[in-house]
C-alpha cells in the first residue's frame, strides 16, 4: 500500500513539473495592396455626427445623455470645493509617515534552581528594542 501511495506521489510530481510543448505558431503577415483607392479624409469630424445616421431613437438617446451628463468642468469645481473643505478641516491629504520606537528591559530571577556555594539565586537580565515606520497614503 505505501509503495502504491509513493508511485503515485512520484508520478503526479513528475507530470506536474512537465511543461507542455507549444503548438506551430501560424505565420501573421498579411497580403497588403501596394497602394490605396483612397486617402484619409482629413477633415474635421461634424458636432453632431450620429445625425448621419438618421436613426431617431439615437437622436432621443444622445439628446437625454446630453440634458442629463454632468459637466466635467462641474466635478473639478466640486472635487476642488471638497479639497478645500479638507484642507480647512485639517485632513491630511498627502502621505503621512509615523515612527514608532520601543524600548523593554526585564530581570527574570529563577528562584527554586539553588547553584550550590552561590549566594544569590541565579537570574537574567534582557534588553529589546524596536524601531517602526508606518508611510500611508489615502488616494481618495
Amino acid at each position: 500500500m505505501r509503495s502504491t501511495s509513493t508511485l503515485t506521489l512520484l508520478c503526479a510530481v513528475a507530470f506536474g513539473c512537465a511543461t507542455p510543448v507549444d503548438p506551430t505558431p501560424r505565420d501573421p503577415r498579411l497580403e497588403l495592396p501596394d497602394a490605396f483607392a483612397a486617402g484619409a479624409d482629413s477633415s474635421d469630424v461634424e458636432d453632431y455626427w450620429w445625425r448621419s445616421f438618421g436613426d431617431p431613437e439615437l437622436e432621443r438617446l444622445i439628446t437625454r445623455a446630453f440634458r442629463h451628463n454632468r459637466d466635467v468642468g462641474a466635478a473639478a469645481a466640486r472635487l476642488a470645493a471638497a479639497l478645500a473643505e479638507a484642507n480647512l478641516a485639517g485632513a491630511d491629504i498627502g502621505p503621512s509617515l509615523d515612527a514608532t520606537f520601543g524600548a523593554t528591559r526585564s530581570r527574570q530571577v529563577f528562584v527554586g534552581f539553588p547553584i550550590p556555594g552561590a549566594s544569590q539565586p541565579l537570574s537574567t537580565t534582557t534588553s529589546n528594542f524596536g524601531l517602526g515606520l508606518n508611510l500611508s497614503w489615502e488616494l481618495d
